[in-house]
C-alpha cells in the first residue's frame, strides 16, 4: 500500500500573520497623518528669556505661593513643621 502524496505549502504564497498586517497598516495609516503634523517648536529661542516666554516659566512676583506652607488646613504647613 502506497501513502498518499502531501503536496508541499510554497513560502512565497505564504499569508503574513495578523500582527504583521496590522503593524503594517497601522504604519501606512500613520505616515500620511504625520506630515500633518504641527511641530512642537515653531522656532529655536534665541535668548534664554524668549525661551522662558515661550515655554511659560515666570517667576512669581508676589508671595502668594507661600500662603500655603502657613495655612493649618494645608499639608505644605505640615510638611514645613515635620521639615522645616
Amino acid at each position: 500500500m502506497k501513502k498518499p502524496k502531501i503536496p508541499k505549502k510554497a513560502s512565497a504564497t505564504k499569508k503574513p500573520t495578523h500582527a504583521k498586517q496590522a503593524a503594517s497598516a497601522s504604519l501606512q495609516r500613520a505616515a500620511p497623518s504625520s506630515t500633518k503634523r504641527k511641530p512642537l517648536v515653531s522656532a529655536q529661542p534665541r535668548s534664554k528669556k524668549d525661551a522662558a516666554v515661550q515655554a511659560g516659566m515666570f517667576l512669581y512676583t508676589d508671595d502668594n505661593w507661600s500662603l500655603a506652607y502657613f495655612n493649618d488646613g494645608d499639608l505644605h504647613c505640615l510638611e514645613r513643621e515635620l521639615f522645616g
